[in-house]
């Protein structure tokens, strides 16, 4: 039987961290088709996918997202996602900026052109490239939405 899921969303200002500021979290278990967007953010917006599959629109392109991967929305850009018919996703999400969030994508290997990489640990992703000077996104261990999976 499968762990009980609850869907979820906090918004967060760690404004006093300049180079990697976290805004919001959440979690979904998406309906079979769901679909999000059209839609332009002026964050970046990180998604991890636990189980399922679906795609991702940018650019006017499509990347076909799975289980254990991070899809990136830049800031900015219009994109639209959709989970499988049969397969429907699993994620969380989180809503970054700062100063160093490009560097820290682009060292993860996540590009405008590149938005869909494999993490198998999300936590230990998170751990490596989440990270500014010896401290990572505030609290994100401690975090309710990160500690509840």
């Amino acid at each position: 039987m499968e762990e009980e899921w609850q869907d979820g969303v906090w918004w967060l200002n760690f404004s006093q961290y300049e180079d990697l500021r976290l805004y919001e979290v959440g979690r979904q278990r998406c309906p079979v088709g769901y679909e999000f967007g059209p839609i332009i953010r002026d964050k970046y917006i990180l998604h991890y996918v636990f189980n399922g599959e679906g795609t991702l629109y940018l650019d006017q392109k499509e990347f076909v997202v799975k289980e254990h991967s991070l899809f990136l929305m830049p800031p900015n850009t219009l994109v639209r996602y959709q989970a499988d018919v049969e397969r429907p996703w699993k994620y969380i999400w989180i809503h970054i900026h700062g100063f160093k969030v490009v560097e820290l994508l682009q060292k993860a290997g996540l590009t405008r052109k590149r938005p869909v990489v494999l993490a198998r640990n999300w936590e230990e992703f998170f751990r490596r490239y989440m990270t500014v000077t010896n401290r990572s996104i505030p609290a994100w261990e401690n975090c309710i939405i990160f500690s509840s999976f």
